[in-house]
């Protein structure tokens, strides 16, 4: 059995995660990409994840509607609460393969080869 582990977290608009403080810290969004890989290999597979607080959701929601797949929501940015969380759940994956692995992580969050086809 093989188990998922955490590598990298990062952003797309984010350079550090570790110093950003959103303008208000109990309401915002951010799109993070997870490289998630296999305890038995180097390699990652880039896993994408929305974080938002309750508030950003009541004002994105006065404006529209809005799915709710692939979203953690938080009560204040933390990212060390954050990657806790995420670590967490993976700790609870196995699988015999990476396929089973992914299937099994793309609960939570979207894989880069979600519905790819060869």
């Amino acid at each position: 059995m093989i188990k998922p582990i955490l590598k990298n977290v990062f952003s797309p608009n984010i350079p550090d995660l570790e110093k950003y403080e959103p303008e208000q810290d109990d309401c915002f969004m951010i799109q993070l990409w997870l490289d998630i890989g296999a305890n038995d290999s180097d390699a990652t597979d880039i896993f994408y994840l929305t974080v938002c607080t309750p508030e950003w959701l009541k004002n994105e929601c006065t404006l529209q509607a809005l799915w709710g797949r692939h979203l953690l929501i938080v009560s204040s940015y933390d990212i060390q609460i954050i990657r806790d969380k995420i670590e967490d759940y993976l700790s609870t994956c196995t699988g015999n393969d990476w396929q089973q692995l992914a299937v099994k992580i793309g609960k939570i969050c979207a894989w880069e080869f979600e519905d790819y086809q060869a």
